[in-house]
């Protein structure tokens, strides 16, 4: 059951990060093309949400385990940084790298090429808070 309940973690974390990383793009992207006033309400809804996704995996990272009730009377430890957050991790770093990589042909602009260089860096940073956490606390599920 903990095994189950550690897959789940890892997909929700993925699924919020990933959602994170892409409106941290998609902000990034639409300050450098430029935006109207009719898409202001849009940016603040994407910022909203971007800052928000970042503020609950900051928070699940720097709490390290945290309590998933089950179906039965007790509850589970989960951690949050456990083996598969990290290939998660590497895993959005090579792709977004890759994209990276195949964005120097002509037809991307420079917005697309900003806002994928914002969710490297921000993928990045949330990874190195995971390993500098886990350097400083050391989970024993890592061991």
């Amino acid at each position: 059951m903990v095994v189950l309940f550690t897959i789940l973690g890892v997909l929700a974390d993925l699924l919020i990060q990933m959602f994170t990383l892409l409106g941290t793009g998609a902000v990034v992207a639409s300050v450098v093309r430029g935006f109207s006033a009719e898409d202001g309400v849009l940016l603040l809804l994407f910022l909203a949400a971007t800052i928000g996704g970042h503020w609950i995996l900051l928070r699940r990272i720097r709490a390290g385990r945290r309590t998933v009730a089950t179906a039965r009377a007790g509850s589970e430890e989960v951690g949050t940084r456990t083996a598969g957050h990290f290939v998660t991790d590497a895993l959005l770093i090579l792709c977004l790298a890759a994209m990276l990589r195949t964005m120097q042909e002509p037809p991307w602009e420079t917005a697309e090429r900003a806002g994928t260089i914002a969710m490297l860096v921000a993928c990045i940073v949330l990874c190195g808070l995971r390993v500098a956490f886990v350097r400083r606390d050391p989970d024993p599920d890592l061991m």
